[in-house]
């Protein structure tokens, strides 16, 4: 009889008790934790022989905050408690936020998980670290999960994350799946608020799952977007938020507090099957499963965004719009910062991307300058 395991998996968890916000000239203190925050849906999540989230604030009390970001945040080391309780035992902490409170903030933060058995990926002291790919052994069940943020890797002996160039990634699945077999895969990627993932991204997981992942799983942009079985694999290209303080987003989008549970259940041999359950952020900042017709519109909107993944008028829109974020991105920046920190934001891109971003952020210019 084959054995069977689970895995599940949810989206971004902000444990900040501080979170810095800079708009324009305003500067606002936000304390963004609650008592609990797994009260509803601890009892799936343990209910799972691997689980996993991507923690998208480092957990520290040492370190320097960053001046040249928009958002910052992060949480009491003390909160690592949440996560234990609540069943984790993986997380990605390759993202834009792990970094913070510069250096000292990631220490901090590898230590508490480290102490609390909680297994961290995609950020470390130094590149070799940050690749460290996380093994589980369960019923006989060999499972790695490697995790990455955008394309560009910290330095060999500088601490940071691991940058998810194809190249690179596609070595490191080389390297591991004759040892194992499950592989995962996560990554903090695409562009802010989409609700459907870039083509280049969609491309991009497709490779991999041919190279040889079995799932794949996306996160950052906040709101869900698609899930496809492809070939042997399955893609999840957004998980959207989990706990998350939704009001520090910069506008109100509802969907950013719509979102699911994943839960993957694996053989030996691969993927048997998977479910999706939805669930709804409340305004203390907890997951709430969904029940009736409230589950039944999430559901409904997940079959939609699943049919976008394969309408190419959806993909080319969603290129231009994460092309044009961008271009937004680098515009809205002080003139100082733009020499000191754009052309290393700009190698974050897929190079076609790069490229896209150059002429159009020209032709911008060009008519700005017109209308002067």
């Amino acid at each position: 009889m084959n054995q069977l395991i689970t895995l599940t998996a949810v989206g971004d968890i902000l444990l900040a008790d501080e979170v810095i916000i800079r708009r324009g000239n305003t500067i606002v203190n936000k304390n963004c934790i609650v008592n609990d925050p797994f009260k509803y849906t601890k009892g799936l999540l343990n209910d799972s022989h691997i689980t996993f989230g991507n923690l998208e604030c480092p957990l520290c009390i040492h370190g320097i905050p960053q001046k040249d970001k928009d958002v910052i945040g992060r949480g009491h080391p003390q909160h690592v408690r949440d996560l234990v309780k609540a069943g984790f035992n993986v997380v990605s902490i390759a993202n834009n936020h792990i970094m913070d409170y510069a250096p000292e903030g990631l220490f901090d933060t590898i230590e508490v998980l480290s102490s609390h058995r909680i297994k961290r990926i995609g950020a470390g002291e130094n590149l070799k670290a940050a690749k460290r790919p996380a093994y589980f052994e369960v019923n006989g069940i060999r499972v790695v999960i490697m995790a990455y943020y955008g394309t560009t890797s910290t330095g060999k002996y500088v601490p940071g994350t691991a940058g998810g160039k194809f190249s690179v990634v596609k070595r490191d699945l080389a390297e591991v799946k004759r040892s194992v077999d499950i592989i995962v895969l996560s990554f903090h990627w695409g562009s802010e608020y989409l609700t459907t993932p870039p083509y280049i991204y969609v491309k991009f997981a497709r490779q991999l799952i041919d190279a040889g992942a079995h799932v794949i799983l996306g996160h950052h942009p906040h709101v869900l977007q698609g899930i496809e079985r492809y070939r042997k694999g399955i893609i999840v290209y957004s998980l959207g938020n989990f706990v998350f303080d939704t009001s520090i987003h910069p506008v109100n989008i509802p969907e950013t507090r719509e979102s699911i549970i994943l839960k993957c259940y694996l053989l030996k041999n691969g993927i048997q099957h998977y479910e999706t359950i939805p669930i709804y952020i409340n305004d203390r900042n907890q997951p709430e499963v969904l029940m009736g017709k409230d589950k039944e519109k999430v559901l409904v909107m997940i079959e939609e965004l699943n049919k976008n993944l394969n309408n190419p008028e959806m993909l080319k829109h969603s290129d231009n719009r994460f092309i044009d974020a961008g271009i937004d991105f680098f515009l809205n920046r002080q003139f100082l910062h733009f020499l000191r920190f754009s052309w290393k934001d700009l190698r974050k891109y897929p190079l076609v991307y790069t490229l896209g971003i150059i002429k159009r952020l020209l032709k911008r210019i060009f008519k700005i300058q017109e209308q002067l």
